[in-house]
């Protein structure tokens, strides 16, 4: 048995601006995203249970998060997933932060990033999002960085998507 042939599509050579890194993060409830609309491969609408709370923004300093994804392909077991994780430092261990952090622990997530282009990207479309790895570090030196550092897993069966800025919205919910 042979696969089904696809349409390869061309890209091109980049040649404006690109920074790299996350601006920010929004996180919602996994349970409160009761669908999403992906129009041209791109979300376009969220939908939220009517009792969904407002999304979380996690806002932390400029060049301390990241987002990587990486396929993970066993061609014998006829798997092809894409592990996303969410790397974020929160600068100054205080009650506040370790109680989101704890919150993090303990959710079942769905996340918009944002990346340093202005684009938004979703995880949790087909799996929650779960704190996979965190570290929370006062540091050594009076230098040296007084942290929480959680680390954001999303298993999903292809890359992030693209939101729409009218998705994002919705997704916030911040008439909640």
């Amino acid at each position: 048995m042979s696969c089904t042939p696809v349409t390869l599509a061309s890209i091109n050579t980049e040649c404006g601006n690109n920074m790299g890194g996350i601006k920010e993060v929004l996180a919602q409830n996994h349970a409160s995203v009761t669908g999403v609309t992906v129009t041209d491969g791109k979300i376009t609408a969220f939908t939220l249970a009517s009792n969904a709370p407002e999304a979380a923004k996690f806002n932390f300093r400029k060049q301390t998060g990241n987002m990587h994804s990486e396929y993970a392909i066993d061609d014998a077991g006829g798997s092809k997933l894409v592990n996303t994780t969410v790397a974020l430092r929160f600068a100054k261990m205080e009650t506040a932060k370790r109680t989101a952090f704890m919150a993090m622990a303990n959710g079942e997530l769905a996340l918009i990033v944002q990346d340093n282009n202005g684009v938004y990207w979703y995880l949790g479309k087909d799996n929650p999002v779960t704190l996979s790895a965190g570290t929370g570090d006062t540091g050594t030196n009076f230098t040296d960085s007084n942290e929480y550092a959680p680390t954001l897993s999303d298993t999903s069966l292809e890359m992030p998507m693209e939101v729409a800025d009218a998705a994002v919205a919705t997704f916030l919910n911040a008439s909640a």
